[in-house]
Order: structure tokens, then sequence, then C-alpha cells
């Protein structure tokens, strides 16, 4: 009896075979989560501990230049110099210039309305031949 998918010949066998496979594979995988998850009802979690999910921020490695301890006094005196440190204190508000196309339609139209509505002083140019800053 052949063994492998592959040395069959009969396409329609073959994928029926690669598909009883993949069934079988899968309903395994449910078998064995349900057999986890009926051991961590009955005799708790630290039985059969869930493992740790893998994200960016878990697997980066730790960078030496990334600031430890933010109260250190040289971090404070840079950020009190810095330029944009009037916007992070609202002391200053930002000028906004949002630019569309000459006749905006559907979404951007719809975006740049409620922009206008919720930021802050903006201004809009509507993709006139004007250049930056000649408004």
């Amino acid at each position: 009896m052949l063994k492998e998918a592959s040395e069959i010949k009969n396409k329609h066998k073959r994928q029926e075979v690669v598909e009883r496979k993949r069934i079988a594979k899968q309903d395994e995988k449910v078998i064995e989560r349900l057999k986890k998850k009926k051991i961590r009802e009955e005799q708790g979690e630290a039985a059969m501990p869930k493992g740790k999910t893998n994200t960016i921020e878990s697997l980066r490695v730790a960078d030496e230049t990334l600031i430890q301890d933010a109260g250190d006094e040289e971090i404070k005196g840079e950020q009190e110099i810095d330029e944009f440190s009037s916007y992070f204190k609202n002391l200053t508000t930002p000028k906004i210039l949002m630019t569309t196309n000459r006749r905006p339609k559907g979404v951007s139209s719809l975006l740049s309305n409620f922009c206008l509505e919720h930021l802050p002083v903006p201004e809009r140019d509507k993709g006139s031949n004007s250049k930056c800053g000649v408004l």
C-alpha cells in the first residue's frame, strides 16, 4: 500500500488522501486543546499552564541606549531645552495645515471635514496652486 500522497497518480484520489490527513490533523489538535482545557478546569492553572505569547515587545532584545531611569537630572534638563517641549506642555498650540485634492471626494472629504471640526486651529488648503507658507 502507498504511504505518501505524492505517490498516488490519480489526482482526485490524491486530493482526497491529503484532505483526510489535514482533517485528521485538525481533529487531533482540537482533542489536545480540549484535554488541556479539561485538566485546567479540574486541577487548576498550575497543572497545565498556558504558553507565553511571543509578541514583538516580548521578543525585543534589551537596548542599552533606551532610558531606564526617567527621573535622571540630565534627562530632565534635556527635556527642558527640547524644541518641542512647549508643545508637550501645552504652552503652544500646534499649527496644522491640511492639503487635499482640488475636489476631494468620498472618504477624503469626510476626513478633512472631521479634522477641521475636531483639531485645534487647523488651516485647509484645497489643493490650489498656492505654495506652502503663502496661504
